[in-house]
């Protein structure tokens, strides 16, 4: 069954115009299979072309799984991200190999890559042999030089008219005027002043829209203000937008360079319906799901230097982390419910500002009261948001930056959950030894804090380690220890699992099957033994 089409972020209601021929050329490019990047400078229209590609088209294209690489610093990175846009697990498995199989025994399926141009000098590797087996378009705004890849140059909008028609630039400028002067009439001197203009801008579609958004009636007398050198046309227009604006709402604008991935009502407060109508924002909806907003790439380039000018750059991110610090904790009061469903579609749309939290946090970039908080909360967010996928060692890297630059500033609670959460990860991609030191200092530190529920946990990683290192006695010790305690605190997911973990081949062996009458003795829950009845049984098998 194939997925909806990708969410890509383009202007609000911009109509598809003068783009005939380079989608025609996409299509047929990417129905050759391979890499093929689409590649020109910011405003263009990429990704609004790549839309319409997908919507008119969905049925005769292999299936898009939209990649956003924004956030990605590392090859890692780019792999964990193109896992989860895939929907696959790649469980510790190289990168390069897991997803390049994963599009080779999929062959309807077709990665897109976009905001890739700072990876390239260490990720294009991965690159290379994706597209050995499977089809990948990569968005760019210059070429990046990716070996056997097919370039499509994708030119700013005609300025030539069709006959008695408009060129596409003036059709895009009076569709943008109409939205936001309906029943507006053009005069001869309006079109003439529109023709002059769009040619001004070069035709660029970004540029011709923040300018049809941003102008007065009479709309000859709004574009009497001369356009400077071609090279400073697209930031002047900005600036223009954005000199039009109220100042809270120029403030808020600037504030939501911020975020990564887009956000909701909840996460930015007000006027972010007039913020649409200017063109300064786009926003998707579904059905039964909440109004998401995004800033353009080359929008929020321009907004964030805005930001760092009026001196407000480390209140705004700090507010962004608090904000999404709250989020990774509850999406983890979620998870430690054994709801971890709730818990991945809390986060799951905002991998890439939990991302940025941490980036920032590290760097120092939010106010330090909070940045040691927001650093480890934002990982522990990720964590649920991935739901496993990708190569998790980046979280442990991530993990470790953490307890090493804010060894002084952490709390001890906070550094045991991350000690917890390093320890299961390393346990799930086959670093026990290390999995269980972790597990075993983050059980110290619980028991310093005298709280129960981090020391269950704690025993329950460090009893799925001593398994994987092969020590029996001391691993059925722990998990039975860690089954009463976590049992006794009523965290009945965890004592299932751990119940699973104790239904081990090797501890079968050596109790003849009595694992379920166990279970029942620890822990007489019904949901419980039905549980961990299943995770005997599967073990039983493995072991027959």
């Amino acid at each position: 069954m194939r997925r909806s089409v990708p969410e890509l972020a383009t202007s609000a209601d911009a109509p598809f115009v003068g783009r005939e021929a380079d989608l025609n050329t996409l299509r047929s490019r990417l129905e050759g299979g391979g890499l093929v990047t689409l590649v020109g400078p910011a405003g263009v229209g990429k990704t609004r072309l790549v839309s319409e590609l997908f919507a008119r088209h969905e049925r005769e294209l292999p299936e898009p799984a939209l990649c956003d690489l924004l956030e990605a610093q590392t090859p890692e990175d780019a792999a964990a991200m193109a896992a989860h846009a895939l929907g696959i697990s790649l469980d510790g498995a190289d990168p390069a190999v897991g997803i390049a199989d994963a599009l080779a025994s999929r062959q309807d399926a077709l990665l897109v890559l976009d905001n890739f141009e700072h990876l390239a000098p260490v990720a294009t590797p991965l690159v290379d042999a994706w597209a050995r087996s499977g089809t990948l378009l990569v968005l760019a705004r210059r070429s990046l030089g990716l070996a056997n890849a097919t370039e499509h140059l994708l030119d700013p909008l005609s300025l030539a008219p069709a006959g008695d028609t408009p060129s596409p630039a003036e059709e895009l400028f009076w569709h943008r005027v109409r939205l936001t002067h309906p029943g507006h009439t053009p005069t001869d001197a309006d079109r003439a002043a529109v023709k002059k203009r769009v040619a001004q801008l070069d035709g660029l579609p970004l540029s011709i829209e923040l300018c049809a958004a941003a102008c007065p009636l009479p709309i000859a007398a709004g574009l009497e203000t001369p356009i400077q050198t071609a090279s400073s046309t697209l930031e002047q227009i900005l600036g223009d937008s954005i000199e039009a604006l109220p100042p809270p709402m120029r403030a808020l604008w600037q504030r939501c360079a911020a975020f990564r991935g887009g956000f909701d009502e909840a996460a930015a407060h007000a006027v972010l319906l007039a913020l649409t109508e200017r063109s300064l924002l786009v926003s998707k909806a579904k059905p039964g799901a909440p109004r998401r907003y995004q800033m353009l790439a080359m929008l929020r380039e321009y907004a964030a230097a805005g930001l760092r000018a009026s001196g407000k750059e480390t209140e705004a991110l700090t507010l962004h982390a608090a904000h999404f610090t709250r989020l990774s904790q509850r999406a983890t009061e979620l998870y430690l419910k054994g709801k971890s469903a709730e818990s991945r579609q809390l986060v799951r749309k905002d991998a890439d500002n939990l991302l940025a939290v941490h980036r920032r946090a590290t760097q120092h970039r939010i106010a330090p009261g909070l940045a040691a908080e927001a650093a480890v909360e934002s990982v522990l967010g990720v964590l649920p948001a991935l739901g496993g996928l990708g190569p998790l060692t980046g979280l442990v890297q991530r993990l470790d930056a953490c307890l090493s630059r804010f060894a002084t500033e952490l709390d001890v609670k906070t550094e045991t959950r991350a000690l917890i959460a390093r320890s299961r990860i390393l346990d799930h991609v086959g670093r026990p030894a290390e999995a269980l030191g972790s597990a075993k200092m983050a059980r110290d530190r619980a028991k310093e804090l005298g709280d129960a529920s981090l020391e269950a946990r704690a025993m329950d990683v460090e009893g799925r380690a001593l398994l994987q290192l092969g020590r029996w006695q001391e691993a059925e010790l722990t998990l039975t220890s860690a089954i009463l305690a976590l049992a006794e605190l009523g965290m009945e997911a965890h004592v299932a699992r751990a119940h699973v973990a104790l239904g081990h081949p090797e501890l079968l062996r050596s109790h003849d099957g009595l694992l379920v009458q166990r279970v029942r003795e620890l822990a007489p829950s019904p949901r419980i033994v039905a549980m961990s009845a299943d995770g005997a049984r599967a073990a039983r098998h493995e072991a027959d």
